[in-house]
């Protein structure tokens, strides 16, 4: 019987990464490593242009799901492993909530961005490109009733929408970098005091 060929997710590769990472790292420099990660796929994202080739994307988004994965993984394990016996479950729960909130607020920040960017094009192109035909150029069904010779504007109205949320994303990643160094060390120091 054939063996069945299973693809797996960058962001499972970064999971299960983990645990062998802990044997040799300590929590704060897998989670640095997640960072590092998400950092490179913006910085590719940012350097990239209208017509970056599509396997620079595919290396960008496989950098990214690998730090999420590992990133994840490593500050649930965290949160567990620094919480009191009794307060895993709340701790666990509450650590979950977190993430899902934030990811709602960065999203509508993302959209705020882009619409923001959608809307300059728009008046930049003195009524001959619309909302609505940004709307339609996101979809391969409808691209196809779009102006032909609108459609460079356009991806590069969308683009520029794109290239200030990757810039946002990078900007905050540098700062979580910045705040992971500044934990593991401020970990250490308190490690130190109690020794």
């Amino acid at each position: 019987m054939p063996r069945k060929f299973r693809v797996r997710s960058p962001t499972f590769f970064g999971s299960e990464s983990v645990a062998p990472l802990r044997r040799y790292l300590s929590p704060h420099r897998v989670i640095g490593l997640g960072i590092i990660t998400l950092t490179l796929a913006f910085v590719l994202m940012v350097l990239m242009g209208v017509h970056a080739p599509y396997w620079l994307i595919l290396v960008a988004g496989a950098f990214e799901g690998f730090g999420n994965g590992a990133c994840f993984n490593e500050l649930q394990v965290k949160v567990q492993q620094d919480a009191e016996r009794q307060d895993v479950p709340a701790a666990t729960s509450f650590s979950y909530l977190i993430r899902m909130l934030s990811q709602t607020f960065t999203a509508a920040i993302y959209g705020i961005i882009m619409n923001a960017a959608l809307r300059a094009g728009v008046v930049h192109s003195g009524g001959c490109i619309t909302m609505a035909m940004l709307n339609k150029l996101s979809d391969a069904a409808s691209v196809g009733s779009l102006p032909q010779h609108l459609l460079p504007a356009m991806r590069i109205i969308l683009h520029h929408g794109l290239h200030n949320i990757m810039i946002v994303a990078l900007v905050l990643m540098l700062v979580s970098l910045v705040i992971n160094v500044f934990a593991e060390h401020r970990e250490r120091h308190q490690a130190a005091i109690h020794i």
